[in-house]
């Protein structure tokens, strides 16, 4: 994926090229964290979400109003993040102190879906994903297209993204 000035990594021995690794890790993270950014005011919007890797697009989804849907209407530009902090790293210098991390950042802009087909088949894919061992009809009653048209859908078209992880158990500073 094309890389510009707002997914450089400073840390080049830090960052993941590996495009496989980010796609893995997008299918298996849980949430994520969503910012949007409107009149010069941020906002983040902690949310579940399916991967869909053939698309290279993100799906989430809120109540069918609110501010996200607001933000997004006027302007769909998003960032959205996932990732997991590890074990502190101790050193002999405080200022070497360090922490365990893995991190995927990606933009795109986002767009609201209305197309039936696909809202049942994401909405399908969240309980495949975040409710699996359950059976739909067994245990719970089953959802359905006007449930999915109470809720907003949103598909973020990943334009790019940049990764990085320290996995070090004894800090090494190379800057």
């Amino acid at each position: 994926m094309t890389k510009t000035e707002r997914t450089q990594i400073r840390r080049k021995n830090r960052e993941i090229k590996d495009e496989q690794w980010v796609k893995n890790y997008l299918h298996i993270e849980t949430h994520g964290v969503f910012a949007s950014c409107v009149d010069d005011q941020a906002f983040i919007n902690w949310n579940l979400f399916i991967y869909e890797e053939e698309e290279n697009a993100i799906y989430f989804h809120t109540a069918g109003n609110g501010r996200t849907k607001i933000n997004i209407q006027k302007n769909p530009k998003l960032c959205f993040s996932i990732g997991k902090i590890g074990d502190i790293v101790f050193a002999k210098k405080a200022s070497d102190f360090s922490a365990q991390y893995k991190s995927v950042v990606l933009f795109g802009k986002a767009e609201i879906v209305v197309d039936e087909n696909k809202l049942m088949s994401i909405f399908n894919k969240y309980f495949i994903k975040y409710a699996g061992k359950l059976k739909n009809g067994v245990d719970f009653v089953p959802f359905g297209l006007d449930d999915a048209k109470k809720a907003t859908l949103f598909k973020l078209n990943i334009e790019e993204w940049s990764a990085k992880m320290n996995d070090d158990k004894s800090y090494q500073d190379n800057h």
